[in-house]
């Protein structure tokens, strides 16, 4: 466990840090020594990566229930220096021969870089590369999603469509700024 790629804590029944491998030590930026008998919660902090909310110990969750559990999609780890890493995790009991639940062990690895690339690949998907307007399959999505949406809440919105002729035009002579 020193020795693999992934970060490794492992807590007690009570929830506090008993060990940190190495990579959980960069990752939280908490040494093993000072981790040691603080709340889990205090170590990993996980938040919402859209809205920066707090999520819940998946500690706590896997120690209350008794079951392994992850975080949701989209959780970042905020470091001790308070940089954020997207993470992917999972958490498992520790039993011991008779079942009893002697604490859990936290599983994690930084996937920061990609979920940038995921991210960068989704985004040119349904983006123009010259003007970053969504495109046409885009935009057909959004209008879909915006005519269901008010069929449902009973709303109203209205589009204006335009067609400029000779828009090729505007771009060259005038640059794409301009157009």
């Amino acid at each position: 466990l020193q020795s693999i790629a992934d970060a490794v804590l492992t807590t007690d029944a009570a929830g506090r840090v008993s060990w940190l491998n190495p990579v959980a030590q960069r990752l939280t930026g908490w040494s093993a020594a000072e981790a040691q008998g603080r709340p889990s919660a205090q170590v990993f902090v996980a938040r919402r990566e859209d809205s920066g909310k707090p999520l819940p110990d998946p500690v706590q969750r896997c120690l209350a229930t008794g079951r392994p559990t992850r975080l949701p999609a989209g959780a970042v780890l905020v470091g001790r220096d308070g940089e954020l890493r997207a993470v992917d995790d999972s958490v498992a009991p520790i039993r011991d021969d008779e079942g009893r639940v002697l604490g859990a062990v936290l599983v994690f690895r930084d996937v920061t870089q990609q979920r940038r690339q995921f991210d960068e690949i989704r985004w040119r998907a349904s983006h123009d590369g010259l003007t970053g307007l969504v495109n046409r399959a885009e935009f057909g999505q959004r209008l879909a999603r915006t005519f269901e949406r008010a069929c449902r809440e009973g709303s109203h919105h209205a589009l204006l469509a335009f067609d400029l002729d000779r828009f090729k035009l505007v771009n060259d002579h005038c640059g794409h700024a301009a157009g």
